[in-house]
């Protein structure tokens, strides 16, 4: 019999129409004997399972066109002394495992599409003729997890899709995406914020009438998710100790903000929204965009997202920190642009140009210089969020702890467009299991060997990348 304060691991807030996910509480913690049970099951259910019954998460995160491996590689084989580039991984060592030298898929196109499947896929230009072999690893994790989440994955990006044929010959559906549900079945990054929000936590719909129950629910979109569920989340909180309390406390004013965030930037929209009349004056070159921003024949008014690269990407990665953290979803993936990226990087501290320009630095000391400063700002912001994941308390852990995340790269240079000796840093203890503060020499393992670890960790089968072995001294 469970005692009066014991609430279950899935236990939601609800409301007329909307339902909002909770972190891990105290009061959700397991007997013993039914956290070993779970742990005896773990294998063919739920995935893998924190000290303290906390579900392990997986983030892939994509950085485009490589690394300066001169100013990136650890010179020793712990982090007490870190990189420039690593340099904003300061205080995270613990939890931090850089690899250096996989062999992995490379190019801008190819290499995309491998990162997370760590196999090269079939060159083809046609998108109806594409095969990356296998579900990438992110994919593999959100089905064999899904049961235990509201979505089985999250993908998110701040680039719109290609379309066509790379230089290379290979379809831009490779360019664009690195997350797939099946061998042909890309799955397209969410690149909307605000979209992105809905799809999570708001699921609110609201009939106008009792009579009118039975017709098609009417959407209440400018009804705040928590305003929905209020009445529910101060029940709960008076049956929870002072600790949950203030856990859940920081966990709803966490929520509040980002969709005040998101819509904020909503709102600053209005100036830039498109009408129908408008869309039928942009020129055929310009259809792609359109689709990306969700448009269409139809006379429909849509909006362009108004925020800058950096707000664009710290929004995202807290729409994913919440979604993990709240037990959404056990997996998720961000793109920092598609594998090209040629985005004007200018806003950037010296640097002035393109992200891909800067990539092709010849060898150049002056140029390196300039695209080590773009990859310390990406590693920045992977290390944002790594501390906001480390700052999410459930139990006496935190949501850090119970993750594995995966940040590397399309090509190992920019200058040469092939995957040898490619860098990963990974991140998280997987629940207990998985030490940090570690360099790791792969010595020309392939990419696959990691991604076999991390599956490993998270107790997830799955085939895989090339080779069949997990990359020594990381598992």
């Amino acid at each position: 019999m469970k005692k009066s304060w014991h609430i279950e691991r899935r236990h939601m807030l609800r409301g007329i129409g909307a339902t909002v996910a909770l972190p891990f509480l105290e009061a959700m913690m397991p007997s013993s004997r039914v956290l070993a049970q779970e742990a005896e099951d773990v294998a063919k259910s739920a995935g893998a399972l924190g000290a303290e019954g906390q579900k392990v998460r997986f983030t892939g995160v994509f950085m485009p066109n490589g690394f300066d491996h001169s100013r990136f590689t650890p010179k020793r084989s712990n982090l007490d002394e870190l990189s420039p580039i690593l340099s904003p991984l300061e205080g995270l060592q613990d939890y931090v495992n850089v690899v250096t030298n996989m062999n992995s898929v490379g190019g801008h196109a190819l290499g995309t599409a491998g990162m997370l499947t760590g196999s090269t896929p079939v060159k083809t230009p046609n998108a109806s003729d594409l095969d990356v072999l296998h579900p990438s690893i992110d994919q593999i994790i959100g089905q064999a997890t899904k049961h235990t989440t509201v979505l089985p994955s999250l993908e998110l990006a701040t680039h719109t899709p290609r379309s066509g044929t790379s230089m290379n010959g290979f379809t831009e559906i490779y360019t664009s995406f690195m997350s797939y549900r099946s061998a042909n079945t890309p799955v397209p990054p969410e690149i909307d914020p605000m979209r992105a929000f809905d799809r999570l936590f708001k699921n609110a719909r609201l009939s106008s009438d009792k009579s009118a129950r039975k017709k098609a629910d009417i959407i209440a979109p400018n009804k705040s998710v928590l305003d929905l569920v209020l009445d529910n989340a101060k029940s709960l909180q008076r049956r929870l100790g002072r600790s949950d309390q203030q856990k859940l406390e920081e966990y709803l004013t966490a929520v509040r903000e980002i969709e005040e965030k998101a819509a904020n930037a909503s709102a600053n929209n209005k100036e830039l929204t498109i009408t129908s009349e408008v869309l039928k004056n942009i020129s055929a070159t310009r259809r792609d965009i359109r689709k990306a921003y969700g448009g269409g024949e139809e006379d429909n008014i849509k909006t362009v997202p108004n925020l800058s690269y950096q707000d664009h990407i710290r929004l995202q990665f807290e729409i994913i920190a919440l979604a993990l953290w709240s037990n959404t979803t056990r997996s998720a993936t961000f793109m920092f642009g598609d594998g090209l990226n040629a985005r004007n990087v200018s806003f950037i501290d010296g640097v002035s140009g393109n992200h891909h320009t800067i990539s092709h630095h010849g060898d150049k000391a002056e140029n390196l210089e300039i695209f080590a400063k773009i990859n310390t700002f990406f590693v920045a912001e992977y290390a944002n969020f790594l501390k906001r994941l480390e700052g999410m308390k459930e139990g006496s852990s935190n949501v850090l702890e119970n993750s594995i995340c995966y940040m590397s790269s399309n090509i190992s240079t920019g200058q040469s467009h092939n995957g040898r000796s490619m860098p990963a840093i990974i991140a998280g203890h997987a629940g207990g299991s998985l030490k940090g503060n570690r360099h790791i020499d792969a010595k020309g393992a392939p990419s696959g060997d990691a991604l076999r670890s991390v599956l490993h960790e998270m107790k997830v089968r799955g085939r895989i990348g090339e080779g069949n072995g997990r990359l020594s001294g990381l598992t």
